[in-house]
């Protein structure tokens, strides 16, 4: 995600990733990082399965 930092955009409202199956939500990063102005920063997020996942397929 990305902080342009110009006068257009000053601010930065906050961000949101979500890996989703369907409508359910698998895992997220709620805005968890800080960006500063101008700037460019990486979020990772993850989700663990076994075979018996309702959500598998």
């Amino acid at each position: 995600m990305g902080n342009p930092g110009s006068d257009v955009f000053a601010g930065f409202p906050g961000y949101g990733v979500q890996l989703l199956a369907g409508n359910t939500i698998l895992a997220e990063d709620n805005n968890t990082l800080a960006v500063v102005e101008g700037e460019f920063n990486t979020t990772t997020i993850s989700f663990t399965t076994t075979t018996k996942d309702l959500n598998l397929g």
